[in-house]
């Protein structure tokens, strides 16, 4: 509930700033990798653009995956891959559109959706991977690297967003819009 709330307060924001927005809530994987393809169209040939995610990612050899809706738990580490969306993926293809600057804002990972399971598992690490950005990308993670991110400070916040997108919204000041 929180990270789609996120996705629509961090779309208006960018939104009342003139970033034209595509906005995409609740996806299975294909409709996520559709609107990345729409976003890295929209960037290419010296674009600049936000990508925002917000929900579950997981890490699994130093690599990041954002995690759809339709995600299922995974039997070993290629199953994730095969449901995912590699962080790296969408980094390749900004590279590939010459997009001139991209700004990847990921606030995932608050709780790891797999068991923990005895002995060695599938993943054994909380919290994403710090990856390299290339020339042109930057990427701010709502927490360091292996670890994961805070929704709220206590049970008495009530905030319809996570204090992450919160903070990051202060950064963007549009007039009208409440967090």
């Amino acid at each position: 509930e929180k990270a789609g709330n996120d996705a629509r307060s961090i779309g208006m924001a960018l939104g009342g700033v003139g970033f034209e927005v595509v906005s995409v809530s609740n996806a299975s994987q294909k409709r996520m990798n559709q609107a990345i393809n729409e976003f890295v169209q929209k960037v290419s040939g010296g674009g600049i653009g936000v990508f925002f995610f917000a929900g579950h990612g997981i890490q699994i050899n130093n690599q990041n995956f954002l995690l759809p809706v339709d995600f299922d738990l995974p039997r070993d580490a290629n199953d994730v891959a095969d449901q995912s969306v590699s962080l790296q993926s969408i980094q390749d293809k900004l590279v590939e559109v010459r997009a001139r600057f991209a700004l990847l804002v990921i606030d995932a990972c608050r709780d790891n959706p797999l068991p923990k399971r005895a002995g060695r598992g599938v993943v054994n690490v909380r919290g994403l991977a710090q990856p390299s950005a290339p020339n042109g990308q930057v990427i701010l993670f709502s927490a360091g690297a292996h670890e994961q991110a805070l929704d709220k400070l206590d049970d008495n916040d009530r905030s319809p967003t996570g204090l992450f997108t919160r903070e990051f919204l202060s950064m963007i000041t549009v007039p009208g819009i409440s967090v």
